[in-house]
């Protein structure tokens, strides 16, 4: 398989966002300020904007903070990044967690370089805590839920609508990443940080994810249509063995049908990382390589945003700093 990977151009990318598709609107500075100041778990500056850790039920109190199921894995507060774009409104950009993380640990934002990122990108950037507590892959759907028809198809179903779609597992419908979103919206207008008159619809944000969080883009892009889709290490489920399947990969993948065109698919990925061939696999059948729409890196020498060493391939996509321009190209550019 030759690896494409696209040149790194830098480009100037649109700060404005335009509302109902007639005008556009203002941030207003003193509002985010008071957001900042007032509603925030935690909050830091960075050289592109202001990250703000939302707890999720101050925006919706039927909805959690944490996994109902005691796991102590994923969920956690949302992170907001409020980026330096001077009166324009922001493109909103939300990004996914992969299994188990949060996006807040330990008094700290973990995506911190992503966001920082998309912040410099002029994205209004959302990493929403949603149900990761279970790995699609590695618990759900191995094993005995192997045996279950559209295993994987049927669990990032529940886990986006909160409906009960799958055997495997329980998303309350108030943390279904549609609820979630929908509610956390609410509340930025409630907060006067994005204009009241917005009206949140996927066709108007891009989205990206890590890991399980890549596989939600990909499904999400599959069932709805979305500005762009990034899936940085991300975008394979594992085919369940009930019937036959020409394809090694889940059945919602090789079902017909896409409501995002592929060509507004991208993917991040690095040789180091175990799972490297099965995302391999998925952009190949998804076409991306033929699009030039796959960012590969081989590098070795990496380091996180605290100059501490990555030598995992699967978490240098989305946090070696050394990767940054590739992320950009492939996600914002």
């Amino acid at each position: 398989m030759k690896i494409h990977v696209k040149n790194l151009v830098k480009k100037t990318v649109a700060l404005s966002l335009i509302v109902g598709g007639t005008f556009s609107l203002g941030l207003s500075e003193a509002s985010a300020a008071n957001f900042n100041r007032t509603h925030c778990s935690l909050k830091k500056s960075v050289n592109s904007g202001v990250l703000c850790a939302v707890k999720p039920s101050i925006t919706d109190p039927r909805i959690s903070d944490n996994d109902p199921n005691r796991s102590g894995l994923g969920f956690g507060l949302h992170a907001i990044g409020l980026p330096d774009s001077g009166a324009a409104m922001p493109e909103v950009h939300i990004h996914f967690t992969g299994s188990f993380g949060k996006p807040v640990q330990n008094k700290e934002f973990a995506s911190e370089q992503f966001l920082t990122e998309a912040m410099e990108a002029g994205k209004l950037v959302i990493q929403l805590a949603y149900d990761n507590a279970s790995s699609v892959n590695l618990n759900t759907c191995n094993g005995a839920g192997a045996y279950v028809d559209n295993c994987a198809g049927d669990a990032r179903e529940e886990k986006l609508t909160g409906k009960d779609t799958s055997p495997l597992i329980k998303t309350r419908y108030f943390d279904g990443i549609d609820f979630r979103i929908n509610k956390l919206v609410s509340y930025l207008k409630k907060t006067r940080v994005i204009p009241y008159s917005y009206d949140f619809s996927w066709d108007k944000v891009s989205l990206s994810g890590h890991s399980q969080g890549g596989g939600m883009v990909h499904y999400i892009a599959k069932r709805r249509t979305v500005q762009r889709g990034c899936m940085i290490a991300g975008g394979y489920d594992l085919a369940d063995k009930v019937g036959f399947s020409r394809y090694d990969m889940a059945d919602w993948i090789t079902k017909r049908g896409m409501a995002t065109p592929k060509r507004k698919l991208t993917s991040v990925l690095h040789t180091a990382d175990k799972f490297y061939d099965k995302f391999v696999m998925v952009n190949d059948y998804l076409g991306l390589y033929l699009l030039d729409n796959v960012y590969t890196s081989s590098r070795r020498w990496m380091t996180n945003i605290k100059g501490e060493r990555i030598t995992d391939g699967h978490g240098a996509a989305i946090g070696a700093v050394q990767l940054k321009d590739l992320r950009m190209e492939a996600c914002f550019n």
